[in-house]
């Protein structure tokens, strides 16, 4: 927004980021005082040395202000999960498809249409489509609470050579942990190694274990 043409909708949304930036600031200021009295002076909200003596901030009641953090919240997990399906087989940032969104209910469609702008920017997409029926082949698929989102991806990229790399790191972090797993089942290793090097060892089985669960859902996310 604070990127597009002037006017009312911008004048507000600086108004408001205006307003908690300094709400923030005083929030801090009794730990931060000194980074925070620069920046309260840099931004011009008072003169210098005066944050120590602005009103500590008072709460405020604002109506509907729980159905907006929901809906909100609902807006940033459709975002992240399509960037993340994209990022996951390598969608370059300047190839744009299409939403498909199956079992959506009727909020979860209205949300999508009051933040279509936003949505269409952050996550690379012409639009969205409610879909009836079967998925078709060659979608990625994520789940945004009752909703499947899918993206068809089958003309953008090379879905068999994406299926095949994915499994290929999913094989390598596999043999990465089941490595380690067997130096950690050493009890000669666990008692003569420093415990150090033992809980460093446990933490890369903990990350291998961890890339193998992001892998497997990677490529449960490549349909048909």
């Amino acid at each position: 927004m604070l990127n597009g043409p002037d006017g009312a909708e911008k004048d507000e949304i600086r108004g408001a980021a205006q307003h908690v930036l300094g709400v923030i600031l005083r929030l801090l200021h009794p730990s931060m005082p000194f980074v925070t009295e620069e920046l309260w002076g840099r931004f011009g909200y008072g003169p210098e040395g005066s944050l120590i003596r602005a009103e500590w901030p008072q709460p405020v009641a604002v109506p509907g202000a729980e159905a907006a953090r929901e809906e909100l919240d609902w807006v940033v997990r459709l975002i992240s999960e399509v960037r993340a399906v994209r990022s996951e087989v390598n969608v370059p940032p300047s190839i744009t498809t299409p939403l498909l969104v199956k079992d959506a209910a009727p909020e979860s469609l209205a949300r999508a249409g009051r933040w279509i702008d936003a949505i269409r920017r952050l996550g690379r997409i012409t639009g969205i489509t409610p879909l009836a029926g079967e998925a078709p082949k060659g979608v990625l698929q994520a789940v945004v609470g009752e909703a499947t989102v899918m993206l068809p991806l089958a003309e953008v990229i090379d879905l068999g050579a994406e299926r095949a790399r994915l499994a290929r790191e999913r094989a390598k972090a596999a043999a990465e942990a089941e490595k380690i797993a067997a130096k950690l089942a050493n009890a000669d290793f666990v008692t003569r190694a420093k415990e150090e090097v033992v809980e460093e060892n446990r933490e890369r089985l903990a990350a291998a274990r961890a890339e193998m669960a992001r892998l497997d859902a990677a490529l449960a996310r490549i349909a048909g």
